[in-house]
């Protein structure tokens, strides 16, 4: 029999060494969890999955050097880079329509928005994705205090890019994503800070369990979507901290943090 120790290869990434302490605890291992919490198989670990298995890499901002930045009412526009007085006259004209357009809502979300959280694990930070993003945005860039949302992502597709850890961040012990299948985020408040960033204010729910977050989101774009004036493209980054012991997940000891960093990229189109 293949001993365990020969599926490790030295020098691997945090998450591959999270995975091979956990593949020791599965259920045919002498310390492994009750039945009632983590249970997984130790066939899980092979080199492909163990080893070889990465998370994808972060995807670039666009670059600023492609944009030219204007400010209007607070909110940031980005135009492409145009040459002579034609262009000016252009930037101008989408300016004075803006107001009426910025009321174009609700919002269609577009597939590069993402959502993701950090999770230390003996001070290696192991980031979690959460793709299928859902919900309903509706805002009116000239009244904020109008805004609301409502944002859901399923917990049972989190993911680290390796199946071993991805099995315990879905289990009872951290997202509980059997019993409690989908996280909603619910816009409570959204106020302007700065002519680029606002506070966002809301309400999470997780593991059946509801409580109150802040977060702080800048505007990365906001403009028309390929020259058509009457579609405006909006593009916000949105970050903060959730703790997850609020929501009844203390798994894990001191080896597992329990303040876990978000980091949102919203991305939408008015209608």
């Amino acid at each position: 029999m293949v001993e365990r120790a020969s599926l490790i290869r030295p020098r691997r990434e945090p998450i591959d060494r999270l995975a091979a302490e956990l593949v020791d605890l599965a259920p045919d291992h002498p310390t492994a969890h009750p039945p009632d919490q983590v249970l997984l198989p130790a066939v899980l670990c092979t080199p492909e999955s163990l080893c070889a298995s990465r998370p994808p890499a972060p995807r670039k901002p666009p670059t600023a050097q492609a944009f030219v930045f204007a400010d209007f009412g607070g909110r940031g526009l980005h135009w492409p880079r145009a040459h002579g007085r034609f262009a000016m006259i252009r930037l101008l004209a989408l300016l004075l329509l803006l107001p009426a357009l910025a009321a174009a809502a609700p919002w269609i979300l577009d597939p590069a928005t993402s959502v993701s959280a950090e999770i230390d694990w003996k001070d290696q930070p192991i980031v979690v994705r959460f793709p299928g993003l859902t919900g309903e945005v509706d805002f009116d860039a000239e009244r904020l205090e109008g805004a609301h949302a409502t944002l859901t992502v399923p917990a049972g597709a989190a993911t680290t890019g390796n199946p071993i850890v991805d099995a315990m961040m879905r289990s009872g012990d951290f997202l509980d994503a059997q019993r409690h299948p989908t996280i909603t985020f619910e816009l409570d408040k959204l106020a302007k800070t700065s002519k680029d960033t606002a506070s966002v204010t809301g309400k999470v729910t997780m593991r059946g369990v509801t409580r109150p977050v802040e977060l702080d989101a800048r505007v990365l774009a906001f403009g028309p979507v390929g020259g058509d004036p009457k579609r405006i493209k909006a593009d916000f980054a949105i970050t903060g901290t959730l703790d997850r012991a609020a929501f009844g997940s203390t798994a894990g000891g001191s080896d597992v943090s329990t303040m876990l960093p978000l980091d949102i990229r919203l991305v939408m189109t008015s209608r």
